[in-house]
């Protein structure tokens, strides 16, 4: 007080000097100039006021920082070095309920966990260390509400005994570790009940047994390390964020038993043992990493979604079930990938050996799957969609599958409808394909036993180069706007290219070859196609085989080199056709038998080896009845004859038509040109 009061005494005195010297100077520059200098010296005062209350400012700023410099040093109780728990205990006791207490230093164990009965911060500076010494570990909280424990690390600690076996043990309804190191440390870390519970910024290092086994009821694990740790790190946590988990390893418990959200993450080089997995239970799993990982039966037993994650080099199965699968990629692991119940979208899958995909989902969108050797995808409902397939085996059993891509494969496909996909250089020893609806696909190059086994109707679809040892295509209903192309097929003589349907209308076949068979055989209703180019080579029975009607049609260039009806084999009714350049050893364009009508039809140019270089018919096994109305025959050949053995035949226009048989032939030729 007297120190202030001098102080004041001080500037009393300088301001009155200051006094004294204006009043001497308005001596000097007299009345006129009064008024400018009131103005001056307003001014001047203003100025002494400001610089008077500046001076006690600093005054009383310089004793506040004084203040808090002391109290500062009274938050560090602590700060030599060799200092023991009781000194952390002592301290403890000593404060109140919420105080702060800062550490600096070592403090090593004397045997006995530092007793937490209050809520408490527990600062670390300088490299603060805590050191069990193997004998004990380190706190205990006794039912307090809160703690917080920043920057210390945590050495050597050891799980002893039965009752307070932990490193950290307790009840606390809320406590936080920020920066901490827990390193060489074995036994339990935590069992500590809360209803809250926080790890921010922690290394764990080197740890034997369980870190974790806790009972709270939100746990949030973030930007923390788990580095050459053994057994059990998590056992719940609602939040892991940011977290690495590094050659970990387990033969107890699992890495992570449950967690609701596993964010930003990195799992490498753990491994765990006998039925035990890298994460138990995940309800979302997000933008992780999981690399050379291995157990003995899973990585992950089940996972609600995983999004944006990476799982590289794995040996492993990487999932039991999982309901929803985003925006990751799967590459070169050693273990089954399951994904079961829900969807899987833009994935990409690729290599690795020992590897198979099992998917029973109902969505699979915008994903790409490459070098899988056992691929088996299944769905009733299940929609496959924007998804790629490249050199894998195996097969995909779905309710539908749209702009889709097979290529180099040795899939078996089965699907309720098929539409805008395309099949190249697939080669399987069965059926490539199975499916109800085919729309809008297209079929290249693909090597099997038979391509599409059965399709109950195909829409504006394209086969091009195909290589078939049984038939290319089976149809039960309907073939429309179809191109089959420079496909090969056939080994038996009761195979073809296209077997069955109802109706095949405006398809066409083009440059199609077979060595025994036909092109197509047991259709109902040929209309408005185009059959060009196409050659069976052997035994053949037709281009077209054991058909109803054929109706508008036009068969040019067609060849059977060792068989009968060089167009058509076995027909009951013929409108509307054109046949030209066609050739077989007999019946250039058409072989029949029984009951036939050909109506309004054109042969031109038609050629056989023997005779009938148009129409060849039999009476065997049955009578033949006939109409061949309104058509016009042109520049047929036959270059030879046929040795009939003394059965019945007719011949017209020198064996342009031949009949033959055993059977009473009645053949009516109305209106028809050329004969």
């Amino acid at each position: 007080m007297t120190e202030n009061n001098t102080k004041l005494n001080m500037h009393q005195q300088q301001k009155s000097n200051h006094s004294a010297y204006v009043m001497h100077f308005i001596q000097i520059i007299g009345e006129d100039n009064m008024s400018k200098f009131r103005y001056l010296l307003l001014c001047a005062f203003m100025v002494s006021i400001i610089f008077l209350g500046s001076a006690y400012a600093s005054e009383d700023l310089n004793q506040t920082d004084t203040l808090n410099s002391a109290q500062d040093d009274a938050n560090l109780k602590i700060t030599n070095d060799s200092q023991t728990f009781e000194d952390i205990q002592t301290e403890i006791d000593n404060v109140d309920d919420g105080a702060t207490i800062d550490l600096g230093g070592n403090f090593e164990s004397d045997g006995s966990e530092i007793l937490i009965n209050k809520s408490l911060t527990i600062n670390g500076h300088s490299n603060t260390t805590l050191d069990g010494k193997k004998s004990s570990g380190f706190f205990y909280l006794d039912h307090i509400q809160k703690l917080s424990v920043n920057g210390i690390t945590f050495i050597n600690g050891k799980h002893i005994g039965e009752v307070t076996a932990r490193w950290v043990g307790g009840y606390a309804d809320e406590y936080t570790f920020t920066n901490c190191v827990f390193q060489s440390n074995t036994g339990r870390f935590l069992e500590i009940s809360s209803k809250k519970a926080t790890f921010t910024g922690c290394s764990f290092i080197n740890n034997e047994n369980d870190l974790f086994m806790l009972d709270s009821n939100e746990l949030t694990v973030k930007n923390c390390k788990f580095i050459k740790n053994t057994d059990q790190l998590i056992s719940r946590a609602k939040t892991i964020d940011g977290c690495s988990f590094e050659e970990n390893f387990a033969q107890c418990f699992d890495l992570i038993d449950n967690a609701q959200s596993i964010t930003n993450s990195k799992f490498i080089g753990n491994y765990y043992m006998g039925y035990h997995l890298l994460i138990n239970s995940a309800n979302a799993i997000y933008n992780c990493r999981f690399e050379s990982n291995a157990a003995a039966e899973y990585m992950i037993a089940s996972a609600g979604k995983v999004d944006k994650c990476v799982f590289i080099k794995n040996t492993v199965q990487i999932f039991n079930k999982c309901n929803a699968l985003k925006n990751s990629r799967f590459e070169n692991n050693r273990g089954d990938i399951v994904a079961s119940g829900g969807s899987v979208a833009n994935c990409k899958f690729i290599g690795g050996k020992g590897y198979n995909i099992y998917i029973k989902a109902s969505s699979i969108t915008n994903s790409y799957f490459k070098n899988i050797k056992n691929c088996y995808i299944k769905g009733k409902k299940l929609v496959v969609k924007n998804t790629d397939f490249i050199n894998v085996k195996g097969f995909v059993s779905t309710a539908k599958i749209d702009r889709c891509s097979f290529s180099g494969s040795d899939m078996n496909v089965e699907a309720n409808s098929l539409t805008n996909s395309k099949f190249t250089k697939n080669i399987f020893e069965g059926y490539l394909i199975d499916a109800k609806t085919i729309k809008n696909c297209r079929f290249t190059k693909n090597k099997c036993k038979t391509l599409m086994l059965s399709a109950k109707t195909v829409i504006n679809s394209k086969f091009t180069k195909n290589v078939c040892k049984g038939s290319l295509a089976g149809i039960s209903k309907t073939a429309s706007n179809c191109k089959f192309e420079k496909n090969s097929f056939a080994k038996g003589i009761s195979d073809a290219m296209v077997i069955g349907g109802k109706l095949l209308k405006k398809c066409s076949f083009k440059s199609n070859t077979g060595k025994r068979g036909s092109i197509v055989r047991d259709a109902n209703t040929i209309n408005g196609c185009t059959f060009k180019n196409n050659k069976v080579t052997k035994c053949g029975v037709g281009t077209v085989y054991f058909v109803k009607k054929v109706l508008n049609s036009k068969f040019i260039n067609n060849k059977v080199l060792k068989g009968l009806g060089g167009a058509i084999d076995d027909v009951s009714i013929v409108k509307k056709c054109i046949f030209r350049n066609n050739y077989a050893l007999a019946g250039g364009a058409i072989n029949t038998i029984g009951k036939f009508t050909i109506e309004k039809c054109t042969f031109e140019k038609n050629k056989v080896k023997h005779s009938a270089s148009a129409i060849f018919l039999s009476s065997n096994p049955r009578k033949l009845n006939g109409l061949i109305k309104n058509c016009k025959f042109s520049k047929n050949k036959s270059k030879g004859k046929l040795n009939t053995y003394d059965t019945p035949y007719k011949s017209y226009k020198r064996g342009t038509i031949f009949a033959i048989g055993d059977h009473k032939m009645k053949i009516t030729i109305k209106k028809c040109k050329g004969l």
